[in-house]
């Protein structure tokens, strides 16, 4: 976790560290990939050898070692986690993984090319930042309702809607200004951003070649800035692959050379085979927002997927240690304010918190509401969760709960009862059909 969820963590009355990574400043720098030993404490190497040090600190400081040790974090931090697992499976008891860039090389190589469809800022093809909104507001319009016949601002199942774009279209919409529609090589910008990146090469007998899942329907809005907006290019991951490749091009070369020189790093968490951690009784929860604006979903649904097929040939039933659960309509790890996301993940409890961060789930102290002590039951009772119960507050001042709705285990979603949306108890976690993503042949080490 990082420095301002160590404050969160240790009201948990835990012993609690975090690691800078070998790094001070800003946290989208990338200028430390051009040297091997400083990506290298980045990639992995920082965070192991914290915890290494860590545990010792412990051991002298209460002469005694720890009974159990778990992790938190989102983003690149989730990423940590998932090489925790694969690469020091005794580190950590449970691990708790948000959002994760676990593919970070194909991310750095998707965040280019798909910002590269916004460009120029003065062609005809370019959105600019002020229609975002727009966009996202006939989106809901038209996924709302869509898959689940309530209207609550929530998508329950981007996967399943369908968006006809062509409604934002000038000619669709006389009266409106150049602000509240597009052009038609605008909306063919838009399609291309919610299409999975393929790159297709040339002489290749096996056609185009799956690079990586694209953004769901609900992440629109002001926070696409940071990928098409005049901000863009400030996420790491984008800094990490226009510093290695040749600007603007994205090439099939360029992909594989910008993942032949991750793999020496272990940028990417691509070892699916987590028998060790599992041995040792590790369990692994794994979150992930549907309306996730900077790390595409399902890039999550593939990871799990790749996981159980590695699996499944050595008998293992992944679901007895690996819980994945997708929770509809947050953003990146967290927000907005008026969804039902919040369950003290990491990165969380800083977020409605304030100053001070929320301790836990204010009013649901408990491991129905709260996902680290669900992980923390799951570990040391057996106690297997099949879902968590997420929060809005209409204030962070007392807590006031605004919503509360179940957030179900995949491959399972909540479905509505028909009463009180607002309330946990008007859902109930159903099987729904196979979730597309694009097959990916698990690499070995």
């Amino acid at each position: 976790m990082n420095a301002a969820d160590s404050g969160q963590g240790v009201q948990y009355g835990t012993a609690t560290m975090s690691s800078g990574l070998g790094h001070e400043g800003d946290p989208l720098n990338s200028t430390f990939t051009d040297d091997p030993e400083l990506t290298l404490d980045w990639s992995y190497r920082a965070l192991h050898n914290s915890i290494v040090i860590a545990k010792e600190i412990i051991n002298a400081t209460y002469a005694a070692s720890a009974n159990h040790t778990y992790f938190s974090s989102c983003s690149n931090g989730g990423r940590q986690g998932l090489l925790e697992a694969q690469m020091f499976p005794d580190d950590f008891d449970g691990i708790m993984v948000g959002s994760p860039p676990w593919w970070t090389t194909r991310e750095s190589a998707w965040l280019l090319r798909t910002r590269t469809y916004n460009l120029p800022d003065n062609g005809t093809n370019h959105i600019p930042p002020s229609n975002f909104s727009m966009i996202h507001e006939e989106v809901m319009n038209q996924c709302d309702t869509q898959t689940d016949s309530l209207q609550d601002g929530i998508i329950m199942k981007p996967w399943n809607c369908q968006v006809d774009f062509d409604k934002l279209l000038c000619d669709q919409r006389p009266a409106e200004s150049n602000s509240s529609c597009l052009s038609s090589d605008q909306v063919d910008t838009l399609s291309k951003i919610y299409r999975d990146y393929f790159q297709t090469y040339d002489n290749d007998a096996e056609g185009a070649t799956f690079i990586y899942p694209s953004l769901e329907y609900g992440s629109e809005g002001p926070d696409w800035d940071s990928v098409y907006g005049p901000t863009s290019g400030q996420t790491l991951a984008d800094n990490i692959s226009t510093n290695h490749f040749v600007a603007d091009t994205v090439t099939r070369d360029a992909v594989k050379n910008l993942e032949d020189w991750g793999r020496p790093y272990r940028m990417d968490a691509d070892n699916f085979d987590l028998s060790e951690f599992r041995k040792r009784g590790g369990k692994l929860i794994h979150f992930h927002g549907w309306a996730d604006q900077m790390i595409p979903p399902r890039a999550s649904i593939l990871f799990y997927n790749n996981v159980q097929s590695t699996l499944r040939g050595k008998g293992i039933e992944v679901d007895d240690f690996y819980r994945l659960f997708m929770v509809p309509g947050m953003h990146h790890c967290a927000g907005p304010t008026e969804n039902p996301w919040y369950f003290a993940g990491g990165n969380q409890a800083c977020f409605v918190g304030g100053p001070n961060c929320a301790n836990s789930v204010p009013g649901f102290v408990d491991s129905d509401h709260d996902l680290f002590l669900a992980l923390v039951k799951w570990r040391e009772e057996g106690t297997r969760p099949d879902q968590i119960i997420a929060s809005s507050f209409q204030n962070t001042d007392n807590y006031t709960i605004n919503r509360q709705r179940p957030v179900c285990a995949y491959p399972k979603t909540a479905e509505h009862t028909g009463d009180d949306p607002d309330l946990a108890t008007s859902w109930l976690c159903e099987e729904h059909s196979p979730i597309r993503v694009p097959s990916h042949t698990p690499k070995v080490p």
